[in-house]
């Protein structure tokens, strides 16, 4: 009879050992694998790190552009607010602008505001489409 080597045998760092060195066992009484990811070579930790800094870098990249679109619309929000872009300033403009900007046109009364829908559209189209007209908003300091 030949006797075959067990894997515990071959490999005993894969295994659970108490303080004096025996095998933790089983309820079947085989030794007891040690959990979690079994040590790989460099080359797969380092391909591992690697793609975790590719998530971490892509996550960043993703952050700077949502970064870059906020602040390109509140710039033009706040431009068209100071008349020196044309277009209409609609309420979900308004949402994106700080608190601060937000607490001080809360204390300005608009005496015109566009209906929702066609008149809004009409509105806010360009020069093509508006040819002659002129809309003046009219903003007064509410005590």
């Amino acid at each position: 009879m030949d006797y075959e080597a067990k894997d515990w045998e071959l490999n005993p760092h894969l295994y659970l050992q108490d303080n004096e060195g025996n095998f933790v066992k089983n309820k079947d009484g085989t030794p007891r694998k040690k959990g979690g990811r079994p040590p790989k070579d460099a080359q797969d930790a380092a391909r591992r790190t690697i793609t975790r800094k590719q998530k971490n870098i892509q996550k960043l990249e993703q952050k700077l552009n949502n970064a870059k679109k906020s602040f390109k619309k509140q710039k033009t929000t706040l431009e068209k607010l100071d008349n020196t872009k044309e277009g209409v300033v609609t309420e979900s403009d308004l949402d994106t602008l700080p608190k601060a900007v937000k607490e001080v046109l809360d204390n300005h009364h608009v005496f015109f505001h566009a209906n929702e829908g066609p008149q809004t559209d009409f509105l806010a189209a360009g020069e093509k489409m508006c040819y002659m007209v002129e809309l003046l908003v009219v903003v007064n300091h509410m005590p």
